[in-house]
């Protein structure tokens, strides 16, 4: 017998914030956007915020659910400074933007992780000694990643 139920496995918001830091190169932000457009189609939340950021957050984009197979093509990173995540939940608190949960790409040179109020999943990009304080973390090296 199958009965209706209120569990729902939709995520409603997710946010993708990717490091376009001057430590971050071509490659790695080549990597950081094709992961980004594969993770919202793997995932495929009702919305992806796209944030590209730096000592602040310098781009924002929006992708409803039937848009999602258009952020390689239509996403304009930008950024280019210093190196401080804490840029991310302020913004999203500014913005009254509450996800489900936030995966931040970062090579991991910063010099403070910040306080999140919800899930925070870090892709730390070679730099395997990087251990944030805070959210789960993930290493990865840019040389076994297809761009």
């Amino acid at each position: 017998m199958i009965l209706p139920t209120s569990i729902s496995e939709t995520v409603e918001a997710l946010v993708a914030a990717g490091d376009m830091s001057l430590s971050i190169g071509d490659h790695e932000r080549r990597i950081i956007i094709g992961a980004t457009a594969k993770a919202a189609m793997d995932i495929m939340p009702e919305a992806m915020h796209v944030l590209y950021w730096d000592t602040e957050v310098a781009g924002a984009e929006v992708y409803e659910q039937d848009e999602l197979d258009e952020i390689e093509a239509r996403t304009k990173p930008c950024g280019g400074g210093g190196t401080d995540p804490r840029c991310i939940p302020a913004y999203l608190r500014q913005e009254q933007i509450k996800p489900n949960a936030t995966i931040v790409a970062t090579d991991g040179y910063v010099c403070d992780w910040g306080e999140w109020d919800h899930p925070v999943l870090w892709v730390i990009i070679n730099n395997k000694n990087c251990v944030p304080p805070v959210g789960k973390y993930v290493h990865v090296s840019s040389g076994d990643l297809m761009t």
